[in-house]
């Protein structure tokens, strides 16, 4: 369990401490970009932010669901190393009586479970992943057709909000 945890969790709070300041710096982040948004694009900007307000909570959720299947998976692979490791532990008693193709079995179906909930877990993942990258196209659009309609279109603001939109 403890080399389980040092491989698998010390890169989490690697991870997690390199997006520390994101915590601090993304309303602010938010603010000055919905505001030069605003002077870009009128309050046409306010349409596609509403977009990725909505949006937010769904995500949010869907990654609440990613960490309780990551608890589910560190069971499971935690099953299966404490089970390894009491066969390595006796491996004599095992050779001695025959046990290894039981053992190899039960293994073997630990192994499968962990890897059809990674599966999961990383399919989840890329469907979140895909949605996030795709918010930021799917506001600017929204923003830029109520923007067309009372506005006509020039490219320096379209392009400068692109960034904008991306940033947010």
């Amino acid at each position: 369990r403890i080399i389980n945890l040092m491989s698998v969790d010390t890169y989490r709070v690697d991870q997690a401490s390199g997006f520390f300041h994101m915590l601090w710096t993304a309303p602010i982040q938010i603010v000055i970009s919905l505001v030069l948004l605003i002077v870009n694009l009128t309050y046409s900007a306010l349409a596609g932010f509403g977009l990725l307000i909505i949006a937010m909570p769904i995500v949010a959720r869907a990654i609440r669901g990613l960490l309780k299947r990551r608890i589910a998976i560190n069971k499971i692979t935690d099953q299966r190393v404490t089970l390894t490791q009491e066969i390595l532990s006796s491996v004599r008693f095992v050779k001695f009586f025959g046990w290894e193709m039981a053992f190899l079995d039960r293994i073997f179906n630990i192994r499968k479970r962990e890897i059809f909930s990674i599966q999961k877990l990383l399919a989840t993942r890329n469907a979140i992943n895909a949605i996030s990258m795709s918010m930021p196209i799917f506001a600017s659009m929204i923003a830029f057709i109520v923007y067309s309609v009372s506005h006509p279109l020039n490219p320096a603001p379209i392009f400068s909000s692109l960034a904008l939109f991306n940033g947010l």
